[in-house]
């Protein structure tokens, strides 16, 4: 259960740094 909650943040700060690139 940790280890699924450590991957759903690890994508969301993944995606917010995508977002992050388009609009830099």
């Amino acid at each position: 259960m940790l280890s699924v909650y450590a991957k759903a943040a690890d994508g969301r700060q993944r995606l917010a740094l995508f977002f992050i690139y388009i609009n830099g």
